[in-house]
């Protein structure tokens, strides 16, 4: 059990918004850094575009939940 290494880090989110963003995002870092993970992903229930951007060096993928579900 000891060799398991995150290949990915994903946060959930029903909103984005000025009120929660500092919370999801920051959590999402902090896991990033703990497991060495570059890029990392916030899927949000109800987004209208996504977005990208850098974060602490760490680039944060904003995409739709409903998007990405259809893709897998």
């Amino acid at each position: 059990m000891n060799n398991l290494k995150a290949s990915q880090a994903i946060q959930v989110t029903q909103e984005l918004n000025k009120n929660n963003r500092e919370r999801e995002v920051g959590g999402l870092i902090e896991v990033m850094q703990k497991y060495k993970i570059e890029q990392g992903l916030v899927l949000v229930q109800d987004l209208k575009k996504e977005t990208e951007e850098k974060v602490d060096n760490k680039k944060i993928k904003f995409v739709s939940l409903l998007k990405r579900l259809l893709e897998e």
